[in-house]
C-alpha cells in the first residue's frame, strides 16, 4: 500500500494510533523569487502535533486535524515542502504516515475551517520569532 496520499475525490477519515508532527499556516512571506514582476509569497507554518485518539479529514477542499473535542477541523499539511517552488510545485503528493493511521468510518461531526486570511510577515518578524528557512524552498517554519 502506498503512503502517498494526495488531494481527496472522495472523503477519507482516519484515527491517529501513534502521535506524528503536522503543520499548519499561520502567515505568509516575503521571498526573493518573482514570476515576472510578481514576487511569489512563501507560506510561514506552525508544527502541531496529531495525538493518539485526534482524527484526519481528508476532504476534496484540503485536509484537516481534529483534536480532542474541537468543534472545527483545522488545515494542515501532513508533511511540509521538499523543494523550490519552480522545481515540482505540488506535483508530488505528501507522504502519509501510515502506520500510524487507522481507518475511520464514523468521524465526529464538525465544521472545516477555512485556511484563514493571514498576515504578511516581514523578514524581521520571522527573525524575531526564530523561523526556518525549509530546505531550498521560499517556505518558513516556526516555532
Amino acid at each position: 500500500m502506498s503512503n502517498n496520499l494526495g488531494p481527496a475525490l472522495t472523503s477519507t477519515y482516519h484515527l491517529v494510533t501513534d502521535p506524528f508532527p503536522v503543520y499548519t499556516s499561520i502567515g505568509t512571506a516575503e521571498s526573493t523569487t518573482y514570476i515576472g514582476r510578481f514576487m511569489a509569497l512563501g507560506t510561514v507554518y506552525r508544527e502541531l502535533t496529531a495525538a493518539s485518539r485526534d482524527q484526519i479529514h481528508n476532504l476534496p477542499g484540503g485536509v484537516f486535524l481534529v483534536t480532542g473535542q474541537a468543534r472545527v477541523g483545522i488545515p494542515i499539511r501532513i508533511a511540509l515542502p521538499e523543494g523550490h517552488i519552480f522545481e515540482h510545485g505540488n506535483a508530488h503528493p505528501e507522504r502519509w504516515p501510515l502506520p500510524k493511521l487507522s481507518p475511520l468510518h464514523e468521524p465526529r461531526s464538525v465544521t472545516h475551517a477555512s485556511p484563514a486570511r493571514t498576515s504578511l510577515l516581514s523578514y524581521r518578524q520571522l527573525q524575531h520569532m526564530n523561523a526556518v528557512r525549509i530546505g531550498r524552498t521560499i517556505d518558513w517554519l516556526a516555532p
